[in-house]
């Protein structure tokens, strides 16, 4: 191997050349450039090793070399040439791109992956870069990171049918088949008509795949993985006929394998909407973060990371120092509700870092977002790299808000970077991870007999765990006739995600709807194969499949703007609504829930508490009914609710993010103050502030 740190015996490398070397090595380099062009590669080799003797740390001659080498089929010795480039000129755009190529050429994914995410960085406005990111996470099956930089290259060039006819086949990838659908509908050309037959072949297989995968659930229950994907798509059809015998079958498989401390071979996250026990979900999350322990027992890692925890201590005075780690830094629900907490985080009291984990696609969001911070740094895939940064920054308490969601941060996080681990938002149930100290929560969310099964100590917020910020809404407002709702009647709504929906809460709204003369259901329309089936199934319990109405899929902005025409939202029961409650009660449209009897049953509960409306919370689906029943025969009881509401609105905690963030910054500074005192997490509750 020609050795890039050993270029000429007597000169050093590095060292400054001097004019005339310079001079001579432009000649060469300039030779060697002339010798490419007539396909004399070893000649050309020569002389762009000689520029680099006479100006050694020349990134653009190393650069030069590595690609000759590549065409030379040298690809190993090519690589360290043109990784000494990337070094020695790292802001250097070109130079990651040439070693990207040359990596994935070796199939060397991983290394590929880290240098185009470096090269997005440096230009993310750029659709060609974006373009084999997403094909080389669509490589690794990081498909979640795939759809981003897919969907970010096709928002800069929005007529590019190539760019539409990549990301439809990552959408095929996730079994999203509407979405893959919808998204090419408009693209014409024989490119995108063979798209789209890719789509109708894909539905044609999934429905035989589905029928296959019961019957291997059947005969080797042990060895079968399920994909998050997979899962959702399968809840998301609302064919329960089906889908039950699916979710029964799998609860079986899942309780053995827990019961036999192995892995439960999907993400703990699809459990919530599982009519499961807190304590089955609560156990199987254990499973799952004990194996990221048991792999760093395996390798050797354990005892170190355990004696190099930093422990409680004042290191910058009264300050605390924050670390937040996050999954993407691009326009998302979640991070945008985080920004508006860390522009309101007090400066006199905490430092705040972000550290984001993965992949990074920047829009025009994400400058703003990053400058949220104190310091934000993009982290990348290596845990151990990542907890030591954070080590090094001495953060004081570190805030997961992934859990066990995509994007899981735990591998981090179980490598102790930081004296205390708190767990806040995005996840919101228990992590099972003993080396997670506190969860962010409330009393109605999370009660007694939950924090006994999972494995943080609770940090309650007074009202709601969630917190809500302004929304804004288009001044275009659509009709009712424009919605497809009637002009006349009680609209009940509920726009949360298909999976969420289970036989029970749709009889239920179905009871309701025959006992309200004229009134419809509004839903999202997520899925035509699931408007089929719910269709088939109000008909089925005497309903008018008509009398269902499907929304189409619009921005936030627009949906903001028809959600008005609802009159009262009906909550789901296994899996309250989160934003989507949220966003109804922004507008002013009531909403309708239970009291649950796990953390996912209860959100809705917990929501309305923090909105003072308490008494929109029932115990049961009978009283569920009633209630429901009751304010849709009454147009005026039902007004007579808006008005209510929209007074108590403006003085809701629920809406009072200021109020809100003080509260959490009064709890990280009581967790924290009892860590400095050498006391072991313990519950901690912070009581509502007086405002001033």
């Amino acid at each position: 191997m020609r050795d890039p740190e050993n270029t000429e015996e007597d000169t050093v490398p590095g060292m400054a050349a001097g004019n005339e070397d310079v001079e001579k090595a432009v000649a060469h380099y300039t030779l060697s450039t002339s010798l490419l062009t007539q396909g004399d590669l070893e000649q050309a080799l020569s002389h762009a090793l000689q520029a680099i003797k006479l100006h050694p740390g020349n990134a653009l001659y190393s650069r030069f070399v590595g690609e000759l080498l590549a065409r030379q089929g040298n690809f190993d010795e090519a690589d360290t040439w043109l990784a000494r480039a990337v070094s020695e000129a790292p802001d250097n755009l070109d130079g990651y791109l040439i070693r990207y190529t040359v990596l994935a050429s070796i199939e060397r994914h991983d290394e590929a992956l880290e240098m185009i995410r470096i090269a997005a960085t440096l230009a993310p406005h750029e659709p060609e870069i974006l373009d084999k990111m997403a094909a080389t996470c669509r490589v690794l099956k990081k498909g979640e990171e795939a759809f981003i930089a897919a969907s970010r290259a096709l928002e800069l060039t929005p007529a590019n049918v190539e760019r539409a006819i990549a990301l439809s086949d990552i959408l095929l990838d996730a079994l999203q088949y509407d979405q893959a659908a919808e998204l090419l509908w408009d693209y014409q050309g024989d490119e995108a008509d063979e798209a789209k037959s890719r789509i109708v072949e894909a539905v044609r297989k999934f429905d035989a795949l589905n029928d296959k995968f019961l019957t291997m659930l059947d005969q080797s229950p042990e060895t079968t993985l399920f994909t998050s994907d997979f899962i959702e798509s399968i809840l998301k059809l609302c064919d329960w006929e089906k889908s039950q015998k699916f979710v029964h079958r799998l609860i079986e498989i899942i309780a053995r394998n827990i019961e036999l401390g192995r892995p439960i071979g999907m993400s703990v996250n699809n459990l919530q909407a599982f009519p499961v026990s807190y304590e089955f979900i609560a156990n199987a999350a254990r499973g799952s973060a004990n194996t990221i322990i048991e792999g760093l027992r395996d390798a050797n890692k354990l005892d170190d990371l355990e004696s190099a925890r930093p422990v409680a201590t004042a290191r910058h005075g009264d300050r605390i120092r924050l670390g937040y780690i996050v999954t993407f830094v691009h326009f998302h629900s979640l991070p945008l509700l985080l920004k508006h907490i860390m522009d309101r985080h007090d400066r006199d009291r905490f430092e705040v870092f972000g550290y984001c984990v993965g992949l990074v696609i920047e829009d025009d969001f994400s400058p703003h977002y990053r400058a949220a911070f104190d310091q934000f740094t993009a982290c990348g895939d290596d845990p151990d790299a990542t907890a030591r940064t954070i080590r090094d920054d001495q953060i004081d308490i570190l805030i997961d808000v992934t859990g066990q969601g995509v994007g899981s941060c735990l591998d981090v996080i179980a490598r102790r970077p930081a004296p205390l681990a708190v767990h806040y938002l995005g996840y919101s149930i228990t992590t099972g991870a003993d080396f997670i100290d506190y969860i962010v929560t409330d009393e109605i969310y999370l009660q007694d007999q939950d924090i006994r099964v999972g494995t943080e100590q609770p940090l309650y917020l007074p009202h709601t765990f969630m917190a809500a910020v302004p929304m804004e809404a288009s001044d275009d407002v659509p009709t009712r006739r424009d919605c497809g709702l009637p002009e006349q009647g009680t609209v009940f709504c509920n726009f949360n995600q298909m999976f969420k929906l289970e036989p029970e809460i749709f009889r239920s709204w179905c009871t309701i709807l025959n006992a309200v003369e004229g009134s419809v259901l509004w839903l999202g329309g997520w899925s035509s194969a699931a408007v089929h089936n719910l269709r088939r199934t109000a008909a089925s319990h005497g309903v008018d499949p008509q009398r269902l109405v499907f929304g189409s899929i619009v921005e936030h902005v627009d949906h903001l703007a028809r959600l008005a025409h609802a009159d009262l939202c009906l909550d789901t029961f296994h899996h309250g609504g989160g934003v989507t409650t949220i966003d109804c009660l922004w507008v002013g449209v009531p909403v309708l829930t239970t009291r649950g009897d796990t953390p996912s049953s209860r959100l809705g509960n917990s929501i309305l508490h923090g909105a003072g409306l308490d008494h929109l919370v029932v115990e049961d689906r009978v009283e569920f009914e009633a209630r429901a029943i009751e304010l849709g025969n009454s147009a005026e009881q039902l007004a007579a609710l808006r008005q209510e509401w929209q007074t108590q609105k403006p003085k809701s905690p629920l809406f009072d993010i200021d109020s809100y963030v003080g509260h959490l910054e009064i709890g990280y500074d009581k967790i924290w103050q009892h860590a400095l005192a050498g006391n072991a997490p313990t519950a901690i509750t912070v009581p509502p502030q007086a405002k001033d």
